[in-house]
C-alpha cells in the first residue's frame, strides 16, 4: 500500500503541526550554511551545491515511490516538455539557492525569496493573461518597497561592498524569479501531471553540474553531515510532510504557516552565529511580511469562513 492510501489519522491541529515543522525545516538552510567550515564556504561553494543536491535528489526519488507507489522515472517522462522545462527550473533553483546563501546574508536571501508569490502573480499576468485583483497590485507595490529597504540596508551596513556579495543578492532574485516562472508554467500547461519527479531530476542535474565544478573536494566529514541534513530533511522530508499536511489544511493555511520560514530563516543565524540583520532590512522585511500575509488573508477570507463552518458542523 502506498503511504497516501492509508487512512487519515489525527486532525486539523496535526496538519498545522506538520506544516510548522515544514516551515522550520525550510528555514534551517541559512544557519546550516553558516556552520560550514570557512574553507568550504569561501573556496568551494560548488561542493556545497553538490552534496545538498545529491542527497535531496535521492531522498525525493525514494519519497515519491513510497508516497505514490509509482516509478519516479516513468512519471517524469510522462510530464513531457513542460516537465523538462520544470526540471531545468529546479536545477537552477537547487544550484543558485545554496550559492546565494554562501555569498550573502541569510536575511537578504530569505527576504528576497519571500516575494515569490508576488512575482508569480506578475508572471501569470504577463504569460497567462491572468487578471490581477487590487489586493495583489497593492501587495506587489509594498513588496517592491520592502525589497528596496532590504537593498538599501545592505549597502548602508557594508554587506554589499564586494562583487561576490552582490552576486549573492542577484542569485537570490534569480532563485525566486525562477521559482515563480516554474509555478506559472505548471499552472498554465501542466494540469493533471505530477511534477514532483522534476524536482528530484533537477536536483540530480544540479549535483552533476556541481560535481564537475567542485573538484577538488575540501569539505570535512562535519560539512558533509550538515549538507546531508539539508538534502534529506530540509528538502526531502520537508516535501513529504508538506504533501501529508495538505490533506488536513486548505491552501491559504499552508501559505500563511509557511511565512514562518521568512521570519525564522534570518533569525537562526542572528541567534546562533551573530549575523544580525540591519535595521532597514528588518523594516523592509516587516513590510514584505505585512504585504504577503495581508494579501493571503484578504484573498482567502471566503474560503477560510467556509472551512470554519464545515469544521463546526463536523464537531456538532
Amino acid at each position: 500500500m502506498r503511504l497516501l492510501d492509508r487512512p487519515i489519522t489525527g486532525g486539523h491541529a496535526f496538519g498545522v503541526f506538520l506544516m510548522v515543522i515544514v516551515a522550520l525545516l525550510w528555514s534551517s538552510a541559512g544557519i546550516c550554511t553558516k556552520m560550514l567550515s570557512p574553507e568550504l564556504v569561501q573556496n568551494n561553494q560548488w561542493e556545497i551545491v553538490f552534496w545538498r543536491s545529491f542527497f535531496s535528489s535521492i531522498t525525493v526519488f525514494i519519497s515519491f515511490a513510497l508516497l505514490f507507489g509509482k516509478n519516479p522515472f516513468v512519471e517524469w517522462f510522462k510530464t513531457g516538455a513542460i516537465g523538462l522545462l520544470s526540471t531545468c527550473f529546479w536545477m537552477v533553483l537547487q544550484t543558485c539557492f545554496m550559492l546565494s546563501l554562501a555569498l550573502t546574508t541569510s536575511a537578504n536571501v530569505y527576504l528576497i525569496c519571500s516575494i515569490n508569490p508576488m512575482l508569480a502573480a506578475i508572471f501569470a499576468r504577463v504569460i497567462l493573461k491572468t487578471r490581477l485583483p487590487i489586493r495583489t497590485i497593492i501587495a506587489v507595490v509594498l513588496t517592491v518597497i520592502g525589497v528596496a529597504c532590504v537593498a538599501a540596508g545592505g549597502v548602508g551596513a557594508g554587506e554589499l561592498t564586494t562583487p561576490a556579495q552582490w552576486l549573492g543578492v542577484f542569485l537570490a532574485f534569480f532563485v525566486t524569479s525562477t521559482s515563480a516562472m516554474n509555478f506559472v508554467f505548471m499552472q498554465g500547461w501542466g494540469k493533471g501531471r505530477n511534477f514532483i519527479p522534476c524536482s528530484a531530476m533537477g536536483g540530480a542535474l544540479s549535483a552533476l553540474i556541481a560535481f564537475l565544478c567542485a573538484n577538488p573536494f575540501v569539505g570535512t566529514p562535519a560539512d558533509i553531515a550538515i549538507l546531508a541534513y539539508l538534502g534529506v530533511f530540509q528538502v526531502g522530508i520537508a516535501s513529504v510532510l508538506l504533501i501529508i499536511s495538505s490533506r488536513y489544511l486548505i491552501a491559504p493555511e499552508i501559505g500563511l504557516i509557511s511565512r514562518i520560514e521568512t521570519v525564522a530563516g534570518p533569525l537562526w543565524p542572528w541567534i546562533f552565529v551573530g549575523e544580525a540583520p540591519n535595521t532597514p532590512s528588518i523594516f523592509g522585511g516587516a513590510i514584505i511580511l505585512f504585504a504577503l500575509i495581508g494579501h493571503e488573508i484578504v484573498g482567502a477570507r471566503k474560503q477560510i469562513a467556509q472551512f470554519i463552518r464545515l469544521r463546526k458542523r463536523q464537531a456538532s
